[in-house]
């Protein structure tokens, strides 16, 4: 056997006008739709700046640019490792988890385990 059980939540009774107008929220001079197309569009802010490309390294014939990411808790090791094969130019993305305070220290572990990456890998990194 079901008991079926209907919940009404209790009634409140609608404010008046009166106090509709200080319940409601104080508009600014900012509140208007094109303050929000603006925001969205990004109206009024200056470009981002761009970001330096890195010097490569190279090691064993292959390129490495150390590049390491700006992320939580600091820089997250990465590094792009570049390699012609054959007249073809391959490329490989390499990001890790660890990430390190300092952009200066990300960039040499970036650097050192690009070339660890390299050692135990070789051409089989582009497969």
């Amino acid at each position: 056997m079901r008991c079926r059980v209907d919940f009404q939540p209790p009634h409140t009774p609608l404010p008046s006008t009166a106090q509709a107008r200080t319940l409601a929220p104080k508009r600014n001079q900012r509140d208007h739709p094109m303050s929000l197309l603006s925001k969205l569009f990004g109206a009024g802010r200056s470009a981002p700046k761009a970001k330096p490309e890195p010097q490569p390294e190279d090691y064993n014939g292959f390129r490495i640019f150390p590049d390491p990411m700006p992320g939580e808790g600091g820089f997250r090791v990465a590094a792009r490792i570049e390699k012609e094969i054959d007249g073809d130019l391959k490329t490989h993305q390499m990001i890790r988890a660890d990430t390190i305070q300092s952009p200066e220290e990300a960039r040499s572990a970036s650097l050192r385990k690009a070339k660890v990456f390299i050692d135990q890998m070789g051409n089989g990194i582009f497969r």
